[in-house]
């Protein structure tokens, strides 16, 4: 069964997650349309003409189509990617596929999370035994001593005593025009 671990229900809330805003989307688009539809249709009504059903707009029909060229939009084209926690692993690494996803996407919007001081959190932190941990494989989420945390920047530094990157690289952070390593 899928919600006996934690990394199972972790994947179905975001399946769920997926349909939900895929759906909430198409409502938001499409149902004040549908009521001035609706209101047109009211009109014509009382002024005693046959209303037109010609561009009947529902939640499912017609197919949604690209605003700027009219291109009808398949459903591998459609699919919106909401996730949490997918710029870096709790060592600050960017994991390989969210990495390129990061890179093509067409538009990001960052859901805002706050760290335990108040400020903007932008980095996650492994935490085993209530202990902060900054070594270690890079996924691990089926484990019933491990959670993670958001932490901002001073606090994952605070945590970490100073080290991004489990150590390869120490704050404050020397600035230069050469290519990072970490991506390239």
């Amino acid at each position: 069964m899928p919600f006996d671990t934690p990394g199972g229900l972790a994947a179905m809330a975001g399946l769920l997650g997926l349909c939900v805003g895929s759906f909430l989307n198409v409502v938001i688009h499409r149902l004040p349309r549908m009521m001035e539809q609706d209101w047109h249709a009211q009109c014509a009504d009382l002024r005693g003409e046959t209303p037109s059903t010609a561009s009947e707009l529902t939640l499912a029909r017609p197919r949604s189509r690209c605003p700027s060229c009219g291109h009808q939009i398949s459903a591998l084209e459609n699919i919106p990617v909401i996730a949490y926690g997918i710029r870096t692993d709790f060592q600050t690494v960017a994991f390989p596929g969210s990495r390129r996803m990061l890179e093509i996407a067409h538009e990001i919007e960052e859901l805002k999370t706050i760290c335990r001081c108040g400020d903007k959190a932008i980095f996650n932190a492994r935490i085993i035994d209530d202990t902060f941990v900054f070594e270690g494989t890079q996924m691990a989420i089926d484990d019933d001593h491990l959670t993670y945390e958001s932490l901002c920047g001073a606090c994952y530094l605070r945590h970490s005593r100073g080290s991004l990157n489990a150590g390869r690289r120490q704050w404050p952070v020397e600035f230069s025009f050469e290519p990072d390593a970490d991506f390239s």
